[in-house]
């Protein structure tokens, strides 16, 4: 092996898009891959950084995943459950550092989480009713308990904790959080130039039209008012991100 392929199989990511989970991370990886300066690969989520096997096997094997990056500017990933779990931000700054540019775009809670239920229940992972999913969610928050990330309904919405464990290693201006709803559906030209710049690559006339997660509010009133309402953090996280960002 050449000098210059050994150091191609050592690329690591300078970008991740870290969730959240059904706010349009596959569309978004979509459309970034045509752009000539961006590589991302073929798997779209690794889920090197929450799971513990995978990042056990350390960086030579996160590696192996953009050995195929060449020259692009931007290298990188995404993978959703990023945002959610507390353990990723730290080690994301250990493997990479803390100039990485992290994205995150934010959907709904009470939305995103009706999407990951009906989600799964189409799979045939989620066999329980909707009231019971939400029942024993409540149970468990209360408890302060940890359960399956895969049926993680309200904590993947409580967004506010969430970036604040990144904004607590990450300084601010690697950082950038679009709302799915506004940027994402209403102005993703416009996202898609920022997320350009951002990256810090030529600014690409790129296909937008990539179809997006269908937009549908969901029908649980119980839902609303448990992400929307209960949860001080959520209903001051669009004022949160404003702030921050």
């Amino acid at each position: 092996m050449s000098a210059g392929e050994k150091l191609r199989t050592k690329k690591l990511p300078n970008f991740l898009i870290v969730g959240a989970q059904k706010a349009g991370t596959t569309s978004l990886f979509d459309i970034l891959n045509q752009h000539s300066q961006i590589h991302l690969p073929q798997e779209k989520e690794i889920h090197f950084f929450d799971v513990d096997k995978s990042y056990e096997k350390g960086k030579a094997f996160y590696s192996s995943f953009f050995s195929e990056a060449g020259n692009a500017l931007a290298v990188g990933e995404t993978s959703p459950s990023y945002l959610f779990l507390p353990k990723v931000p730290r080690r994301i700054l250990d493997s990479l550092g803390k100039d990485v540019k992290i994205i995150i775009v934010l959907r709904n809670p009470a939305d995103r989480a009706f999407s990951q239920y009906k989600m799964l229940a189409a799979m045939g992972r989620e066999k329980r009713g909707l009231d019971e999913v939400l029942q024993y969610n409540m149970e468990q928050i209360e408890k302060s308990l940890n359960f399956d990330k895969h049926t993680s309904y309200l904590d993947r919405g409580m967004y506010a904790v969430q970036i604040e464990n990144y904004f607590s290693v990450f300084p601010k201006q690697n950082i950038r959080i679009y709302l799915f709803e506004e940027d994402f559906l209403e102005n993703r030209k416009q996202m898609i130039l920022d997320i350009q710049q951002f990256l810090g690559v030529e600014a690409e006339n790129i296909n937008t039209s990539i179809k997006a997660l269908p937009y549908n509010k969901t029908k649980s009133k119980k839902m609303d008012v448990v992400l929307n309402m209960a949860h001080p953090l959520n209903r001051f996280f669009i004022r949160l991100v404003l702030s921050k960002n």
